[in-house]
């Protein structure tokens, strides 16, 4: 009797792992190439130099309000491609650029950099929050038709700021041009998760979102006073073959940085970007 139960149990376990693998994706090496074009949709900016070029303490200025950034393209394209191979683990990165720029009279009497700037005196400013990604996917559950994993994919933001004018040095100088740039490199970590959902073979769909908020952190050149995060995607692709799709899809990020008050030089932002992206998926 012994015999007909241990191959019984034997059948039902070789059954049950054939039906486990045949519910598993064949594990691709795949290749996807997206672009993207994002929208500026808020910006929150004040800026703050005691050091600059002159001998005044400056002032805290908003950007948008006193330097008149708030012009030029409001529209960005960006890159990114990822690779996935064997299935459960997917590399990505990405190339996004993100600036404008303003050109117009200050409302007022301002003190920045060193200088007094006079009401009315025209200003040309830019600011970059250009950014690189880096990311890693992990899926923790991966079917025919369900993929679940978490992500890690930091930013590495490009913060400059640009403000050409004429002022006076201190506060009875002449009037001089000046030119001045803020620069700093902001690494921004971001974790989450990813769900993929495969109903037919033809059409999938998937969302992602991640984030993060960090007090007291350090880049790489200033003391950052705060660091804050969020960014959400959702797609859909069409299977044209079973290894090639079109992708496309909508996008938000946003994110926030403050730099340390207690420093000589302090600025603060909050923007958030929002877009849609197209994407070609190849697999191997």
């Amino acid at each position: 009797m012994r015999v007909p139960i241990v191959l019984t149990l034997a059948l039902v376990v070789s059954a049950s792992t054939a039906a486990a693998q045949a519910e598993k994706p064949p594990a691709y090496t795949t290749i996807s190439v997206r672009l993207s074009k994002l929208k500026l949709r808020n910006a929150d900016q004040l800026l703050s130099d005691a050091v600059g070029s002159g001998p005044v303490i400056g002032q805290e200025l908003d950007l948008v309000d006193d330097f008149r950034v708030n012009d030029g393209p409001k529209k960005f394209w960006g890159i990114r491609g990822s690779v996935s191979y064997g299935g459960r683990v997917k590399l990505r990165g990405g190339y996004q650029r993100a600036r404008y720029s303003g050109n117009g009279p200050t409302p007022s009497q301002l003190v920045y950099a060193g200088y007094t700037i006079p009401a009315g005196t025209v200003m040309d400013s830019s600011t970059r929050y250009d950014w690189f990604e880096v990311g890693l996917q992990w899926d923790l559950l991966r079917t025919q038709m369900i993929t679940f994993g978490l992500m890690f994919e930091p930013k590495i933001v490009n913060l400059r700021v640009r403000s050409v004018g004429n002022g006076q040095e201190g506060q009875s100088g002449p009037v001089l041009p000046f030119r001045e740039v803020e620069e700093e490199i902001v690494p921004i970590p971001a974790i989450g998760a990813a769900f993929d959902f495969r109903p037919i073979e033809n059409f999938g769909v998937r969302a992602e979102a991640k984030g993060i908020r960090m007090p007291l952190t350090t880049s790489l050149f200033n003391n950052i006073e705060k660091v804050e995060t969020f960014d959400w995607e959702v797609e859909a692709t069409v299977y044209l073959a079973p290894q090639a799709g079109l992708t496309v899809g909508y996008r938000s990020t946003q994110f926030e940085i403050e730099l340390d008050k207690s420093g000589a030089r302090y600025f603060e932002t909050k923007v958030k970007f929002r877009g849609w992206f197209a994407a070609l998926d190849l697999a191997f």
